[in-house]
């Protein structure tokens, strides 16, 4: 015999709050090498907002993909998460027949000419 009861009424719906309109602004990535980083997405043709330093000890950089109203920042002592350890994180864009994904040849191109 089991103690579990079985609630058989239907769920009482919560009220939702008003919704307020709100956008992704800014994604953090953490990377070992920031120079690195910043010559790969300037290579990407991702447009460089900013590029700050405070002393040795903080750097900041920030990119926009184009088209995209949300930027990504790394840099120096900007997160504590360990280098490498983003994930889940896709960049859309539309898909066009005989278009080539530049993200993808550009990281293909940088694995076969470093090996």
């Amino acid at each position: 015999m089991s103690n579990t009861q079985v609630r058989s009424e239907t769920a009482i719906e919560t009220p939702t709050a008003r919704t307020v309109d709100m956008k992704l602004e800014v994604v953090v990535i953490p990377v070992s090498d920031v120079d690195r980083a910043k010559r790969f997405y300037g290579g990407l043709g991702w447009r460089l907002d900013a590029d700050f330093a405070a002393g040795d000890d903080f750097r900041v950089i920030q990119f926009t993909p184009p088209g995209s109203a949300s930027s990504v920042i790394f840099g120096k002592n900007v997160t504590a998460a360990a280098p490498g350890s983003a994930q889940g994180l896709y960049l859309q864009r539309p898909l066009s027949i005989g278009t080539p994904c530049k993200i993808f040849d550009y990281c293909a191109d940088r694995r076969t000419s470093s090996s």
